[in-house]
C-alpha cells in the first residue's frame, strides 16, 4: 500500500502481473473450462479405450448381436417372431414351421469402428410339412492397422462361427428346433476353435394372431479353454390384419400389415459392473414394430438397451428383397453422444 494524502492506495500492477495473478487466483470462468477440458480428455480416453477393448471383447465370445436387417429395424425382438431365415440365429424353433426357403446375406457397417467388418449369410428350408433345416455362416473381421497407433500395427483377427440347424414341428402350432455350431478364430497370435449348440421352441395360440418364443443360446458352447455363458431369451408377438386371407390360405405363407413384439433376455451368469461393484446377471430389453401395407413394403422401428432407437425398411420385387436398417448407437451417460457412431446394416434376400 502506497499513502498519499492521507489515503491509502493500491499500486498500479503491470500486464504480466496481472496475468500472473489470474493464474494464481482463477475467476470462476476459468474453473469452469478447466472442468470442460477434463470432461473432453475423459470422454476421449474413454472412446480410446472403447475403440481398443471392443474387437477384443467381440472376439472372445459370441455377443447378444442383431442380425439381419428385418430384426435390426425391429430392435433385435424377433424370438417369437423367427419366421424367415433369420429363426436360425433367433429361435431354431421356426424352422420347422416355415412354408417356403429363404436365404439372405447381411453386411454390418459397425459405426465409426471402420476396422471392424461383420457378414451373416442363412438358408433355411422345409424338407417335409413338419421338419425343416437351416445352414448358416457369421463372419467377424478386425484390421487393426487401420488405427494408426504403433502397438496395433500387425494385429488383425478373424471369427468364423458355422451353424446348422433342424426344426420339428411337434404339434400344429408347436415347433422345435436345434442348433450345433463350429466356432474357428485366428490372428496374427494363433488360433482356436470350439463347439456350441442352441435349442428353441415357437408357438401359436390356436387360431389367434398371438405367438411366444423362448430360446437359450450357447446351451452348451466354448472355444479352447473358454466356455461362453449361456442366454436365455423370451419373446411375444402379436401379427394380425391379414393383406389377403385367401392368399394366406391357398400360399400357406404370412400375410399380416402389422406385427408388434416383445423380448426379455438373461444371462445369469454373466457379469456387469455398476456404479460400486460387480454383480452377477445381465437383462436386456428389446421392442419392435412392423408395419406392411403392401407385400413389397414394409416399416419398421425398434428400441433396445443396446443399441438405443432403431428403424428399418424393406423394398422388394416378386422374390427378390432388400432390407436396411439403421441403429442409433449406444450413448455416453456423460456426454450424451454415440460412443461408436450409428451402425448400419444391409440384407438381402431371396423367398424360395
Amino acid at each position: 500500500m502506497i499513502e498519499t494524502d492521507g489515503r491509502k492506495r493500491t499500486p498500479s500492477l503491470n500486464p504480466s502481473q496481472r496475468e500472473g495473478n489470474r493464474n494464481l487466483f482463477p475467476s470462476g470462468g476459468d474453473k469452469r473450462e478447466g472442468k470442460l477440458q477434463k470432461k473432453q480428455r475423459r470422454f476421449i480416453m474413454k472412446k480410446f479405450i472403447w475403440i481398443l477393448v471392443f474387437p477384443v471383447i467381440l472376439f472372445s465370445y459370441p455377443l447378444d448381436l442383431t442380425f439381419g436387417g428385418r430384426a435390426a429395424g425391429m430392435g433385435g425382438a424377433f424370438t417369437a417372431i423367427s419366421d424367415d431365415a433369420l429363426c436360425l440365429y433367433y429361435n431354431p424353433g421356426g424352422i420347422s414351421m416355415l412354408h417356403k426357403g429363404e436365404s439372405t446375406f447381411m453386411h454390418w457397417n459397425f459405426g465409426n469402428l471402420d476396422m471392424i467388418h461383420i457378414n451373416m449369410l442363412s438358408v433355411v428350408s422345409p424338407v417335409t410339412d413338419k421338419v425343416g433345416v437351416g445352414f448358416g455362416w457369421v463372419s467377424k473381421s478386425a484390421d487393426l492397422k487401420q488405427m494408426g497407433y504403433t502397438p496395433l500395427d500387425t494385429t488383425m483377427m478373424s471369427d468364423n462361427q458355422f451353424t446348422f440347424g433342424v426344426g420339428i414341428k411337434l404339434y400344429k402350432n408347436i415347433g422345435i428346433g436345434i442348433n450345433f455350431q463350429r466356432f474357428m478364430l485366428s490372428s496374427d497370435t494363433g488360433g482356436k476353435s470350439g463347439f456350441g449348440v442352441d435349442i428353441g421352441i415357437k408357438t401359436r395360440y390356436p387360431n389367434t394372431p398371438f405367438y411366444a418364443g423362448f430360446a437359450i443360446k450357447n446351451l452348451t458352447a466354448g472355444m479352447g479353454d473358454e466356455y461362453y455363458p449361456s442366454t436365455y431369451r423370451f419373446g411375444v408377438a402379436f401379427m394380425g390384419l391379414p393383406i389377403s386371407r385367401r392368399r394366406y390360405i391357398q400360399r400357406k405363407e404370412k400375410s399380416y400389415r402389422l406385427a408388434v413384439s416383445a423380448d426379455i433376455s438373461t444371462k445369469p451368469w454373466g457379469i456387469v459392473q455398476n456404479d460400486t461393484l460387480y454383480k452377477e446377471g445381465l437383462i436386456h430389453c428389446y421392442f419392435g414394430m412392423e408395419y406392411s401395407p403392401m407385400e413389397w413394403f414394409s416399416f419398421r422401428a425398434g428400441y433396445n438397451d443396446l443399441e438405443d432407437i432403431a428403424f428399418g425398411l424393406r423394398i422388394g420385387y416378386s422374390i427378390y428383397f432388400f432390407d436396411f436398417s439403421y441403429a442409433q448407437g449406444k450413448k455416453d451417460s456423460e456426454f450424451n453422444v454415440p460412443i461408436f457412431g450409428a451402425s448400419y446394416k444391409l440384407a438381402f434376400t431371396v423367398k424360395m
